[in-house]
């Protein structure tokens, strides 16, 4: 079971307009859970590398203050590219996303799915996690590069081609109760 607010749907426009982000950009959301696990940084690295025009990369690091100050140090000054800590409005956050890029741990991926956000899970661990990414791709919840390289590429693709986010969402609509 996921948290009820993440039932409770917000707009693009509205989440974008609660957390000051401009409208008219891409907006990219990585996740690195509550504990701030991942290759946040490489992640980031790839979008920033292979993407061009308007848009910012969210990296919700959790309560990892390590992660936190390598990731300030290492793109302070970049105008693309937004830390934030550990926070209750992950929802908005998701909402206000073009793209979530996660792992594909199941509390995270559900709460995805009920939010009906597109996402590409990336760096599974092995086990539950590469399961989850098994059956995430199966059944078009998801999409599930195994490089970065391939991240960019799908990302762009999503970008590009709205009708995969759409169908992907769609897939979240058919599969995943609103209500989980």
């Amino acid at each position: 079971p996921v948290d009820e607010k993440f039932a409770n749907h917000m707009d693009k426009a509205a989440a974008r307009n609660y957390l000051a982000i401009p409208q008219s950009q891409d907006v990219f959301l990585v996740m690195s859970g509550g504990i701030g696990v991942g290759n946040a940084g490489a992640i980031c690295d790839e979008i920033l590398r292979r993407h061009s025009g308007a848009f910012t990369v969210y990296i919700l690091v959790g309560r990892n203050s390590d992660l936190k100050q390598t990731l300030e140090e290492k793109y302070a000054g970049n105008e693309h590219v937004r830390i934030v800590t550990f926070t209750k409005k992950v929802n908005v956050y998701m909402n206000a996303a073009d793209v979530m890029i996660s792992k594909p741990g199941g509390l995270t991926s559900t709460e995805t799915f009920v939010q009906r956000v597109p996402l590409v899970a990336v760096h599974p661990i092995e086990g539950v996690e590469s399961n989850n990414a098994e059956y995430m791709a199966r059944n078009g919840l998801a999409a599930c590069p195994e490089t970065n390289e391939e991240l960019s590429a799908t990302v762009n693709r999503m970008l590009d081609d709205p009708s995969v986010s759409e169908t992907m969402l769609q897939n979240q609509r058919r599969l995943i109760p609103k209500n989980a």
